[in-house]
């Protein structure tokens, strides 16, 4: 399902957030809205190609978890960590700051 204005909006100001100098990593929050469903994959797989280097990861709030767990997968599969809440995104976040080293994105 593709609605490109979603689409358009998560990715123009994730590419706008990962242009700062000083942003090292991003966390993308999916607002479940079945109207909005947009391929995520696609859009993170262009973000990490427009930002080599800089991680990011997602979370997903409310959903169908069939319907969250299919697009988490298109994520995964791309690179991007998916996270159930927003407290265990951070937390891996941090711990990727500390390593010094990312992943996905």
């Amino acid at each position: 399902i593709e609605a490109s204005g979603a689409a358009a909006a998560y990715e123009g100001v994730a590419s706008a957030v990962l242009d700062q100098a000083d942003v090292h990593a991003l966390m993308l929050v999916f607002v479940w809205i079945p109207e909005s469903r947009f391929d995520a994959a696609a859009v993170a797989e262009r973000l990490a190609r427009r930002h080599p280097g800089k991680p990011f990861v997602a979370v997903f709030m409310g959903g169908p978890p069939d319907e969250v767990r299919e697009v988490a997968n298109g994520l995964e599969a791309r690179g991007v960590p998916c996270y159930p809440d927003v407290s265990r995104a951070m937390r891996a976040v941090a711990a990727l700051a500390r390593r010094g080293t990312g992943t996905g994105g």
